[in-house]
């Protein structure tokens, strides 16, 4: 397999993710033109291997494979060679200058795997500070025990719940202080309700004695009213003064009144709106009649009776004779 089969496959992964470019750029905090580069094959955009590598590592570990499947994937990688390390020292250099056989090549490997060593280092510390907090930028670049990589990840875990127990409590307690506030607003809402509430009904009995104290002021106008029209009436027919008109009641609108008093007891007949009836009026009482009509009488003894309607005096006549009274 060669490298940019590698990128192929990786950028297969990560569509089969439903992972933009973007997310990967952001979740790892490796540039975005290096993740193309990545994609494409492109191992001169990035330029030395070991970078090229480190970034491959953390692109494959966030898209979820293990540390040994990416060990797997550059071990199947033919393109992955030393050509573009980055320059060496001039101790390194003095030293390749010399004849192939003045060369060790276990110092030349040694002094290979230093470089490596240096400058994966370099690169670890970098993510490191870019994200503290990813998981996967927790491996070392440098091959470190797993007893300690296993700590360090522990720590974090237990830190994370802990923060994560913190936050909880504070979003529990600050719940809590804004049931509180909801509660005391509906308090003192309702309070203010019930003032409200009291205040209307003050205004709702004042105004209730006010028109009682008006209707009473009225009653009182219209008795003086009708007390004043009473000697108006007697002083302008001396007849009426016979007549208690204080228990003579007022005719409503479109009704007519007849009241007679009578001096000696009288019998009589009369017909009330088609009613017939007859009746004797005792000697000093008197009687009222509501019609609308008309009001027909048979008056037995016309000089004992003083008739009156709609407080005007009606003459019957001083005859004993039966006497017909028809008022309209």
């Amino acid at each position: 397999m060669n490298i940019k089969e590698l990128g192929a496959l990786i950028k297969s992964r990560r569509e089969s993710k439903n992972l933009s470019l973007e997310d990967v750029a952001q979740g790892t905090k490796i540039p975005l033109k290096s993740l193309i580069s990545i994609e494409e094959g492109d191992l001169s955009f990035i330029g030395y291997e070991t970078y090229y590598k480190n970034f491959l590592k953390c692109y494959v570990l966030y898209l979820g494979l293990t540390y040994d499947e990416y060990q797997d994937l550059i071990a199947q990688t033919e393109d992955f060679t030393n050509q573009n390390e980055p320059p060496k020292s001039l101790e390194t250099q003095r030293a390749e200058s010399q004849p192939e056989m003045t060369k060790p090549r276990g110092k030349k490997l040694a002094i290979q795997l230093i470089i490596l060593a240096v400058i994966g280092g370099g690169a670890y510390f970098y993510f490191m500070q870019e994200n503290k907090e990813d998981t996967f930028f927790q491996e070392t670049i440098v091959e470190e025990p797993k007893k300690e990589v296993q700590e360090k990840i522990k720590e974090d875990v237990v830190e994370k719940q802990v923060k994560q127990e913190t936050s909880v409590e504070q979003q529990e307690e600050i719940n809590k202080e804004a049931e509180q506030e909801v509660k005391q607003e509906e308090l003192v809402q309702q309070k203010l309700e019930e003032v409200d509430q009291s205040t209307k009904d003050e205004k709702i009995k004042e105004e209730v004695k006010k028109e009682d104290e008006k209707a009473e002021q009225d009653k009182k106008e219209e008795k003086k009213d009708e007390e004043l029209d009473t000697v108006a009436l007697i002083k302008k027919y001396p007849s009426a003064k016979v007549i208690n008109w204080d228990i003579v009641s007022k005719p409503k609108k479109g009704e007519q009144q007849a009241v007679m008093y009578a001096k000696q007891d009288c019998w009589m007949q009369y017909e009330h709106d088609g009613v017939k009836s007859h009746f004797t009026l005792k000697r000093g009482t008197q009687r009222e009649f509501i019609f609308k009509r008309e009001l027909k009488f048979k008056i037995a003894n016309g000089s004992a009776i003083t008739l009156f309607h709609n407080r005007k005096p009606v003459e019957i006549g001083d005859s004993t004779k039966m006497r017909e009274v028809n008022l309209k």
